[in-house]
């Protein structure tokens, strides 16, 4: 087997973008694909989700254009129930794997390599690199690099926590939480995005008691009603959606009018009501460094964390120490 490889386009990811790119590549001309890619499948960051994850959109609305994702019907159970359905990450993994090896590869035109990872040539060629064996592949590209694990994030679970750790605390990413031996008595979820917010709500539906979960987050998000956003016989509800949110913002004078509208309209939402929100923002003098969640009956979730900025983007840390039967926590910033 020959050690160089000549494509048209050399794509690096085989996540969501990189499959959703080398799908419109297949349906709209007739140029070669080589997909090199770090993890051992197709589907990106799905592959290291936690098993409660879920879509925050209708399947219906994701994947790549030629194989639909999910069937046109409603959830009849669950706190989904009446809408459309909310892939999970096992069934977005079986998905990809079957875009790849049933649509791209017998297509002819495409050539996959997992477990690989891709070598910029400083004198402007291009490798890559198998973990496996080490053996390092050369290729030619007659059209375009594609990098699209430029902007991938970093995920929870296969990185550490950005934050110090107290001896003794049980620290574990989101997704472990599903594993846990022994009863724990209070948990504390770390992070203001989706995964802290599926943390919470997978745990109250596995019947811990709201008292027992402590959400230390940085700011409030902001979330689109999914009523407003369904496809096909739900359409109505998306056009309704759309004037609403039209209405606030043709009637409000600022940019805390238009929220402080949204909100009682129905279209948006926060996860705490504004009458009780208390973010923790961190002071923009604290130091780099933090302890979580003290006290060997709190399991701490990290969650997640923003890239830090101005003082109101910035990871999420805490120092939590146990007082009687409740925990006081105390929000850092780490630079």
């Amino acid at each position: 087997m020959s050690d160089v490889i000549e494509t048209d386009y050399l794509v690096v990811g085989a996540g969501a973008a990189g499959m959703a790119f080398t799908d419109s590549l297949l349906a709209h001309s007739d140029a070669s694909v080589t997909l090199v890619d770090r993890r051992h499948a197709p589907g990106g960051h799905w592959l290291d989700a936690y098993p409660f994850v879920r879509l925050h959109q209708p399947s219906t609305f994701y994947g790549v254009s030629s194989v639909p994702l999910a069937s046109d019907g409603l959830d009849r159970s669950g706190l989904n129930a009446g809408f459309h359905a909310l892939a999970g990450a096992d069934e977005l993994r079986a998905y990809f794997a079957q875009v790849m090896h049933q649509h791209f590869i017998p297509s002819g035109r495409v050539r996959y390599f997992p477990c690989s990872d891709y070598v910029a040539d400083p004198a402007g060629g291009h490798r890559f690199t198998s973990r496996l064996t080490g053996a390092s592949r050369e290729v030619r590209v007659r059209r375009k690099l594609v990098d699209t694990a430029y902007l991938e994030g970093q995920v929870p679970a296969i990185e550490p926590p950005p934050f110090e750790v107290a001896e003794g605390v049980r620290c574990v990413p989101a997704g472990d939480i599903t594993r846990l031996n022994g009863r724990t008595g209070r948990f504390v979820v770390i992070g203001a995005g989706k995964t802290a917010l599926d943390t919470c709500v997978w745990l109250l539906t596995q019947g811990v008691s709201p008292q027992a979960i402590r959400w230390i987050k940085p700011r409030e998000g902001w979330w689109l009603n999914r009523r407003f956003h369904q496809p096909h016989g739900l359409l109505p509800d998306l056009y309704a959606g759309v004037g609403l949110q039209l209405q606030v913002l043709a009637e409000a004078r600022s940019i805390d009018e238009v929220f402080a509208r949204l909100e009682p309209s129905g279209s948006s939402c926060a996860s705490t009501p504004r009458w009780r929100r208390r973010c923790a923002t961190p002071p923009s003098s604290a130091r780099p460094s933090s302890s979580c969640c003290a006290g060997s009956t709190t399991w701490c979730a990290w969650a997640g964390y923003g890239a830090s900025s101005a003082i109101a983007s910035c990871w999420t840390t805490a120092a939590c120490r146990p007082t009687g039967t409740r925990s006081t926590c105390i929000a850092r910033r780490a630079a």
